[in-house]
């Protein structure tokens, strides 16, 4: 609970209330302002679709793992998972003759971003003995 001498409610951008609450050492702004989607079916605008990646990092595949296999799984796993697009990119590994990696980039609809990481990142979508993990773009922008 706030002590009411240590808060301050002043009003927010777009008809929001920013609460302050202050400590001995600092003050900070907590926005009270809630996003609200529009869920009506009967009017005649249209909303942008938003996607987001989810990349992901395969490694110990087998060498003569194809695109459109690792594809076919994600397709296989994906449940009721509205999936846009599926890319692949093969990395350089250190042994090419012992296993490749790949960088798999999914694409999705951005409210089910957080069900898809979930389901990706998790060992029974993945075949036995397959390396997971998330991929991050390195910081020059290369792949």
């Amino acid at each position: 609970m706030f002590r009411k001498d240590r808060c301050d409610v002043r009003p927010g951008k777009g008809g929001g209330v920013l609460l302050y609450v202050s400590n001995e050492l600092s003050c900070a702004a907590v926005d009270t302002l809630k996003q609200i989607y529009g869920s009506s079916q009967s009017n005649r605008l249209k909303c942008v679709q938003t996607v987001r990646t989810v990349d992901v990092f395969l490694s110990r595949l087998h060498p003569l793992t194809k695109d459109a296999d690792i594809i076919d799984c994600v397709n296989d796993v994906k449940e009721d998972l509205h999936v846009q697009n599926v890319a692949c990119n093969q990395l350089l590994s250190r042994y090419a003759d012992l296993y490749s990696s790949v960088h798999v980039a999914i694409q999705v609809d951005a409210s089910d971003f957080a069900k898809a990481i979930d389901l990706f990142m998790s060992a029974q979508s993945w075949p036995y003995g397959v390396f997971v993990r998330r991929y991050f773009k390195p910081k020059d922008g290369g792949e």
